[in-house]
């Protein structure tokens, strides 16, 4: 026959998982959502200003740079206008340039870059992807942008330009980079049409250095 105080102390025990688990889930529900830009220093020009396009907007910027961290290729192609005046430029570490010009060449160029994990390491530092990563594995885990300035000149284009913070692998240093964007919204989903992004690569931001 089994004691009694054993039966009470697996309820004293039980009871305390439970409430463990419990507290877990609330704090995991009260987790703050991830800010895609600093809205304090964020500024909106035009008379088609919208508080759900704009966070529309935001949300594109956002998936369409996770998506190319993370080498993810299908997920970053959703993201582009696929037409002949699609543009994506940026510079390199050694003082050159990329540019591409209609999403032709774009697509072929960014779909040649973004390579599966294993096939091949990557042999310079173009838009910080200085290593070999894993297919969703960012090599820029941390990403802040501040100063943000959208001009819309109808309600269906957007030019929009920031200051952006991105990490390294480790989150211990962020990489500033300028970064520019014009989108198109087509069939009512919101496109990029134009990346241009400037990195410093010269200087290495402490991550606590950046809020």
């Amino acid at each position: 026959m089994v004691p009694a105080v054993y039966f009470y102390k697996t309820n004293i025990l039980m009871k305390r998982l439970m409430t463990g688990i419990l507290l877990l889930s609330a704090a995991a529900c009260n987790e703050p959502k991830k800010e895609i830009v600093s809205r304090k220093s964020m500024v909106v020009m035009g008379n088609y200003a919208d508080e759900k396009e704009q966070e529309a907007i935001l949300q594109v910027i956002d998936a369409e740079t996770t998506c190319f961290f993370e080498r993810d290729y299908e997920c970053w192609k959703n993201h582009f206008v696929q037409a002949d005046y699609a543009f994506q430029a940026w510079n390199n570490t050694d003082g050159s340039i990329d540019t591409k010009t209609g999403w032709k060449e774009v697509d072929e160029k960014i779909k040649a870059y973004i390579v599966p994990a294993g096939e091949k390491p990557v042999s310079s530092k173009s838009m910080g992807q200085e290593t070999g990563v894993r297919k969703k594995i960012s090599s820029h885990p941390k990403v802040i942008r501040k100063n943000m300035l959208f001009k819309f000149f109808t309600p269906e284009v957007v030019y929009m330009m920031w200051d952006q913070y991105n990490s390294t692998q480790d989150k211990q240093h962020f990489t500033y980079s300028k970064e520019c964007r014009i989108m198109e919204k087509i069939n009512g989903v919101w496109k990029i049409a134009n990346v241009t992004s400037y990195w410093d690569y010269r200087r290495d931001i402490p991550i606590d250095a950046v809020e």
